[in-house]
Order: structure tokens, then sequence, then C-alpha cells
């Protein structure tokens, strides 16, 4: 992630008790405690996140030094997230937060 937000902003908007269940189910001792929905944590992040990173920066490094004008990003941002694997992920995240959703279903917190 290229900008993280600090813990305390985080929590200002955030449900409390969703809080409590992401510490209760990770905790000092098992880990960080806001591993949920981090890129790096799906099940084929070390096949595709890499090279889908490098060749993002690459894109924008191209832009920011002029060799491509910024009117090509979309376009070429979404054929190097095709190309590079950008829909695995997104499809693994999307099942790992609806895991997460109806862990919390069934805890009782909305």
């Amino acid at each position: 992630m290229p900008v993280t937000p600090l813990r305390a902003s985080y929590e200002k908007f955030i449900n409390k008790e969703k809080i409590k269940a992401y510490a209760d189910a990770a905790g000092d001792t098992k880990g960080t405690t806001d591993a949920f929905l981090k890129p790096d944590v799906l099940p084929s992040s070390a096949e595709y996140f890499e090279t889908l990173r490098n060749a993002q920066i690459k894109l924008m490094v191209e832009i920011i030094t002029g060799k491509k004008t910024a009117d090509v990003y979309q376009t070429e941002f979404n054929e190097i997230w095709n190309q590079y694997g950008g829909n695995v992920l997104e499809g693994e995240t999307v099942q790992v937060a609806e895991n997460i959703e109806n862990i919390l279903a069934e805890l009782g917190i909305e």
C-alpha cells in the first residue's frame, strides 16, 4: 500500500466491535492486528504482487518523466492489471472480504 492510515485515524471510523473482533482473532501474540485484506496475505500474492506493482510503478515513472502522457494511464493501468494477475488478486480479495463479513455476521457484528 502506498499510503497506510494511522491506526488512531482508522479506529475513529470503524465499528468498535470490529476492532475487538480483529484484535481477538489476531492479537499481539499472533502477529499484526490489521492484516485483514492486505495484498500480501492473499493466496496468490507471491505469484503476482511483485511483478504487478513493478509494472504499475514503471508506468507511473514514465508518466512523471514525460515519456508517456497522463491520459494513457487508465488504459495502460487496466492492461497491466489484467496482464499481471490483478484480476486474480481482486477475486481473492473479494473472497477474503466475504469470509470476514460472514464471520462478523456470525458474531453479530455489523
